[in-house]
């Protein structure tokens, strides 16, 4: 079974699909299997999931989506509101600096690049 195996995306522990067990090559789940594995060999240099742990960051789904409904959504589900994409990016970057309360170090820093 694939519980069976640790799936990291550290460079020691590549996803090997060859080393899956016999018969899995012709299940349904086969495509989003590959799917995942291409994804974690695409962003492999962002998962470095023990790092994280150790310094007390999350890494489960659950944070990240519950913070989904809480900073772009409230924002951008506004009654009536319309968005530019040109608009989009630039207040969602804005909201995710407030909700990680660095709002006083990004001000601080972009008076100090305009005064540079």
């Amino acid at each position: 079974m694939i519980s069976n195996h640790r799936v990291t995306a550290s460079p020691r522990h590549r996803v090997n699909l060859n080393q899956q067990p016999t018969g899995f090559d012709h299940t349904p789940g086969r495509p989003k299997l590959l799917n995942l594995c291409n994804y974690l060999e695409r962003f492999s240099d962002a998962c470095h999931y023990e790092l994280y742990k150790i310094q007390g960051l999350p890494i489960g789904s659950g944070e990240v989506e519950s913070a989904h409904r809480y900073i772009p959504q409230k924002r951008l589900k506004i009654p009536g509101a319309t968005w530019h994409a040109n608009n989009i990016n630039p207040m969602l970057a804005l909201r995710v600096i407030r909700a990680n309360e660095w709002w006083s170090e990004f001000w601080t820093h972009l008076i100090e690049k305009k005064l540079a």
